[in-house]
Protein backbone atom coordinates (compact mmCIF):
# COMPACT_ATOMS: atom_id res chain seq x y z
CA UNK A 1 0.00 0.00 0.00
CA UNK A 2 3.07 2.25 -0.03
CA UNK A 3 2.46 2.87 -3.73
CA UNK A 4 -1.13 3.91 -2.98
CA UNK A 5 0.05 6.51 -0.46
CA UNK A 6 2.81 7.74 -2.77
CA UNK A 7 0.38 8.18 -5.68
CA UNK A 8 -2.21 9.88 -3.50
CA UNK A 9 0.38 12.35 -2.17
CA UNK A 10 1.45 13.24 -5.72
CA UNK A 11 -2.15 13.65 -6.91
CA UNK A 12 -2.96 15.88 -3.95
CA UNK A 13 0.10 18.05 -4.62
CA UNK A 14 -1.04 18.60 -8.21
CA UNK A 15 -4.49 19.68 -6.89
CA UNK A 16 -6.16 18.70 -10.18
CA UNK A 17 -8.49 16.06 -8.71
CA UNK A 18 -10.53 17.64 -5.89
CA UNK A 19 -12.40 14.37 -5.30
CA UNK A 20 -9.22 12.96 -3.74
CA UNK A 21 -8.37 15.94 -1.52
CA UNK A 22 -9.73 16.07 2.03
CA UNK A 23 -11.33 19.39 2.94
CA UNK A 24 -10.52 20.85 6.32
CA UNK A 25 -13.67 21.23 8.39
CA UNK A 26 -15.96 19.58 5.84
CA UNK A 27 -16.47 16.09 7.24
CA UNK A 28 -19.67 15.59 5.23
CA UNK A 29 -17.76 16.02 1.93
CA UNK A 30 -14.83 13.95 3.18
CA UNK A 31 -17.11 11.10 4.29
CA UNK A 32 -19.40 11.15 1.22
CA UNK A 33 -16.84 11.75 -1.52
CA UNK A 34 -13.15 11.38 -0.63
CA UNK A 35 -13.07 8.45 1.78
CA UNK A 36 -15.37 6.17 -0.30
CA UNK A 37 -13.23 6.79 -3.39
CA UNK A 38 -10.04 6.01 -1.48
CA UNK A 39 -11.59 2.84 -0.03
CA UNK A 40 -12.82 1.62 -3.42
CA UNK A 41 -9.50 2.43 -5.10
CA UNK A 42 -7.54 0.58 -2.41
CA UNK A 43 -9.85 -2.42 -2.74
CA UNK A 44 -9.41 -2.54 -6.53
CA UNK A 45 -5.65 -2.08 -6.20
CA UNK A 46 -5.57 -5.02 -3.80
CA UNK A 47 -7.62 -7.13 -6.23
CA UNK A 48 -5.22 -6.40 -9.09
CA UNK A 49 -2.13 -7.24 -7.02
CA UNK A 50 -3.78 -10.42 -5.69
CA UNK A 51 -4.80 -11.56 -9.19
CA UNK A 52 -1.30 -10.95 -10.51
CA UNK A 53 0.15 -12.98 -7.62
CA UNK A 54 -2.38 -15.78 -8.19
CA UNK A 55 -1.34 -15.92 -11.83
CA UNK A 56 2.28 -16.48 -10.83
CA UNK A 57 3.82 -13.02 -10.76
CA UNK A 58 6.27 -13.19 -7.87
CA UNK A 59 7.57 -9.64 -7.86
CA UNK A 60 6.21 -6.31 -9.04
CA UNK A 61 8.63 -3.49 -9.76
CA UNK A 62 7.99 -0.31 -7.73
CA UNK A 63 7.12 1.71 -10.86
CA UNK A 64 4.60 -0.96 -11.88
CA UNK A 65 3.02 -0.90 -8.42
CA UNK A 66 2.92 2.91 -8.57
CA UNK A 67 1.22 2.71 -11.97
CA UNK A 68 -1.54 0.42 -10.67
CA UNK A 69 -2.04 2.56 -7.57
CA UNK A 70 -2.29 5.74 -9.64
CA UNK A 71 -4.60 4.08 -12.17
CA UNK A 72 -7.07 2.90 -9.53
CA UNK A 73 -7.12 6.26 -7.75
CA UNK A 74 -7.71 8.21 -10.96
CA UNK A 75 -10.29 5.74 -12.27
CA UNK A 76 -12.44 5.95 -9.16
CA UNK A 77 -12.11 9.73 -8.91
CA UNK A 78 -13.08 10.03 -12.58
CA UNK A 79 -16.20 7.96 -12.06
CA UNK A 80 -17.37 10.38 -9.37
CA UNK A 81 -16.36 13.43 -11.41
CA UNK A 82 -18.31 12.20 -14.44
CA UNK A 83 -21.44 11.59 -12.35
CA UNK A 84 -21.16 15.03 -10.77
CA UNK A 85 -20.54 16.65 -14.15
CA UNK A 86 -23.54 14.91 -15.72
CA UNK A 87 -25.79 16.08 -12.87
CA UNK A 88 -24.52 19.65 -13.29
CA UNK A 89 -25.11 19.56 -17.05
CA UNK A 90 -28.63 18.20 -16.55
CA UNK A 91 -29.38 20.97 -14.06
CA UNK A 92 -27.96 23.59 -16.46
CA UNK A 93 -30.16 22.25 -19.28
CA UNK A 94 -33.21 22.46 -17.01
CA UNK A 95 -32.37 26.03 -16.06
CA UNK A 96 -31.80 27.00 -19.69
CA UNK A 97 -35.17 25.48 -20.63
CA UNK A 98 -36.91 27.43 -17.89
CA UNK A 99 -35.25 30.66 -19.03
CA UNK A 100 -36.29 30.06 -22.65
CA UNK A 101 -39.90 29.56 -21.61
CA UNK A 102 -39.81 32.71 -19.52
CA UNK A 103 -38.40 35.00 -22.19
CA UNK A 104 -39.80 33.34 -25.32
CA UNK A 105 -36.35 32.62 -26.78
CA UNK A 106 -35.81 29.28 -28.45
CA UNK A 107 -32.46 28.46 -29.99
CA UNK A 108 -32.61 26.22 -33.08
CA UNK A 109 -30.82 22.89 -32.82
CA UNK A 110 -27.60 22.59 -34.71
CA UNK A 111 -27.18 19.48 -36.81
CA UNK A 112 -30.76 18.32 -36.69
CA UNK A 113 -31.61 15.97 -33.92
CA UNK A 114 -32.27 12.75 -35.70
CA UNK A 115 -29.67 10.24 -36.82
CA UNK A 116 -28.52 10.45 -40.40
CA UNK A 117 -29.56 7.88 -42.97
CA UNK A 118 -26.00 6.58 -43.24
CA UNK A 119 -25.69 6.10 -39.48
CA UNK A 120 -27.69 3.75 -37.35
CA UNK A 121 -29.06 4.70 -33.97
CA UNK A 122 -29.02 1.05 -32.86
CA UNK A 123 -25.28 0.52 -32.55
CA UNK A 124 -24.32 -2.49 -30.51
CA UNK A 125 -22.02 -1.85 -27.59
CA UNK A 126 -18.67 -3.56 -27.41
CA UNK A 127 -18.41 -5.98 -24.49
CA UNK A 128 -16.79 -4.39 -21.45
CA UNK A 129 -13.50 -5.97 -20.41
CA UNK A 130 -13.41 -7.55 -16.98
CA UNK A 131 -10.83 -6.96 -14.29
CA UNK A 132 -9.39 -10.40 -15.03
CA UNK A 133 -9.02 -9.50 -18.74
CA UNK A 134 -7.05 -6.42 -17.71
CA UNK A 135 -4.88 -8.35 -15.28
CA UNK A 136 -4.15 -11.01 -17.91
CA UNK A 137 -3.17 -8.31 -20.39
CA UNK A 138 -0.89 -6.58 -17.90
CA UNK A 139 0.66 -9.86 -16.80
CA UNK A 140 1.40 -10.71 -20.42
CA UNK A 141 3.08 -7.36 -21.08
CA UNK A 142 5.10 -7.49 -17.82
CA UNK A 143 6.31 -11.01 -18.61
CA UNK A 144 7.06 -10.02 -22.21
CA UNK A 145 9.17 -7.07 -21.00
CA UNK A 146 11.07 -9.36 -18.67
CA UNK A 147 11.67 -11.82 -21.49
CA UNK A 148 9.78 -14.77 -19.93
Amino acid sequence: MFSQNKSLTKIRQDQKIPELVLRDGDEEYNNKIVRPILTQAATEYGKIITMLANKGLEELAPEEADYFANMTLLAHASAVAVTTREAALKRADQMEGAIKIGNGYFRPQIGGGSPSIAGSSNKSEAPKPTLEDGVNSVLGSVLQKRGK
